[in-house]
């Protein structure tokens, strides 16, 4: 979740002390987005640059209009990556290189092989859904957005971004239980 306020995204278009505070703020949550969705750690780092270059340059010209600051932001973090993901030509899956940088505190060695395994399953199951599917769920869980952010950035209808949430959560489910199933017969 982004902390901003009206405020500190008007004066960011004008002081550039202000433009990195509200960068601090929003950095880990569209970097996290960008991870979920893209293929490798410069290529993360490379798109979230040019999100907040973007971000830099239109900031004069934005106007809420009633909708968070928020949605603006993830709305040209998700237009980046999709043209990049045109210009690269990859629309499937999410790399092992990128989940394998997400890691919780060193486990057991035993608990490490484990997390391997599912990181392992976790991108074969993701390699699987929509492009769209993915998306939704990494606003939400990369990303922690909220469904009426979400619904924002995407602009469809908070409900509907709910229900689409749950179908692509229940089906990424399925294709786990399908994936260790073939691995427990292996």
């Amino acid at each position: 979740m982004i902390l901003t306020t009206p405020r500190l995204v008007e004066q960011a278009a004008t002081d550039p002390a202000a433009f990195a505070e509200l960068y601090q703020a929003c950095f880990p949550a569209v970097f996290q987005y960008i991870q979920f969705r893209c293929d490798s750690e410069a290529s993360v780092q490379d798109l979230t640059a040019q999100v907040f270059e973007k971000v830099l340059q239109r900031l004069p010209d934005f106007h809420s209009n009633g909708a968070p600051f928020e949605a603006w932001l993830f709305a040209i973090a998700r237009n980046t990556v999709t043209d990049w993901q045109r210009r690269q030509r990859l629309r499937r899956g999410l790399p092992w290189e990128v989940l394998s940088t997400i890691h919780s505190a060193d486990p057991a060695p035993e608990e490490a092989a484990l997390q391997v395994e599912e990181r392992r399953q976790l991108v074969a199951a993701l390699a699987q859904l929509s492009g769209r599917e993915r998306d939704l769920l990494g606003l939400r869980f990369a990303s922690g957005l909220k469904n009426c952010e979400i619904a924002r950035v995407v602009g469809l209808d908070e409900n509907h971004v709910a229900v689409l949430i749950y179908r692509a959560l229940r089906k990424l489910r399925g294709l786990l239980r399908a994936i260790a199933e073939v691995q427990d017969e292996r």
